[in-house]
């Protein structure tokens, strides 16, 4: 008779395959799924420091408004949890003739031939969490944000 060679020596080699392949494979799925979730958090909280500059650049008078910048990139943000705002104010003297600015409160006067410039900022933050714990890899991270800009 001959030996049976066949099937037989192989039974269950698919299975253990399949053990060996299925953690990397998931490991591959929730690490795209992370990473495009980070990637549309930190367009989120991007666009939300800009909106609030946005606001407060329309006009000298709306620079004032600390509070409504904050309000606009709030409500830019309002699908991302855990999100905080902070705006600010800032001014400087422009020469144009030297191509120099030089920082100054917004009270001072700038001496001509210099301008004064006032400046709006929003510093936006938001902290992102993972689906899973990756090795080597922090389960949250902070994903902070800034737009500056010069009011009209």
């Amino acid at each position: 008779m001959e030996p049976k060679v066949g099937r037989s020596s192989e039974s269950g080699s698919a299975l253990v395959e399949l053990g060996i392949i299925l953690p990397l494979m998931l490991g591959l799925l929730f690490g795209a799924a992370d990473f495009g979730r980070a990637f549309f958090q930190a367009m989120a909280v991007t666009h939300a420091a800009t909106a609030g500059v946005h606001y407060g650049a329309r006009s000298v008078a709306l620079s004032k408004d600390l509070t409504g910048m904050q309000n606009a990139a709030t409500a830019s943000a309002a699908d991302i949890t855990g999100f905080t705002p902070t705006a600010s104010r800032s001014c400087a003297c422009w020469d144009a003739s030297s191509g120099t600015e030089t920082t100054a409160t917004c009270t001072t006067t700038c001496t001509s031939p210099a301008v004064k410039r006032i400046y709006v900022s929003v510093t936006a933050s938001s902290t992102f969490n993972t689906l899973v714990g990756y090795p080597g890899l922090p389960k949250s991270v902070k994903i902070t944000r800034s737009a500056r800009m010069r009011a009209q």
